[in-house]
């Protein structure tokens, strides 16, 4: 679980690469990258933390849409498929036209793969295996229960 910083995503997938060249392996270089990013999954306290941010923002999204707003964004974890996905943040950036250039940030390939189902490339019982968070006062409730 990482925090979205494109220095420790890049770093995870760097050592997976070399770590795996260095032992028996029978993949290639872009076969382990392309391995290593199924690996991650981002934080969701993160981006909950980044919507509470934006949606505080008067000037991007009105008082009066707050919750409107945080309602939508959440619907892209829970989009089932790439065409819903992508509706669904037409729809958000229409509804809030200033957003454009945060929701863009986390439509990347590289942050949407780790956070949304739909963008998702991570084998599900690894996912499922795995802490929502980084918090760790979340990931100790998540190994007690």
């Amino acid at each position: 679980v990482v925090d979205f910083s494109e220095a420790e995503r890049t770093g995870f997938v760097n050592a997976f690469v070399r770590f795996w060249l260095k032992h028996t392996n029978l993949r290639d270089e872009s076969e382990l990258r392309k391995r290593g990013d199924e690996l991650l999954r981002g934080c969701l306290q993160h981006f909950q933390r980044s919507i509470t941010r934006v949606k505080r923002i008067a000037a991007i999204v009105p008082v009066e849409q707050q919750l409107h707003f945080a309602k939508k964004v959440n619907r892209l974890l829970q989009a089932k498929d790439s065409n819903d996905f992508s509706q669904l943040a037409k729809t958000l950036e229409a509804d809030f036209p200033k957003i454009r250039p945060w929701l863009h940030w986390w439509l990347r390939p590289e942050h949407a793969s780790m956070l949304f189902q739909a963008k998702r490339n991570m084998d599900p019982l690894l996912l499922h295996s795995l802490p929502e968070t980084t918090n760790a006062e979340e990931s100790i409730h998540f190994s007690m229960y």
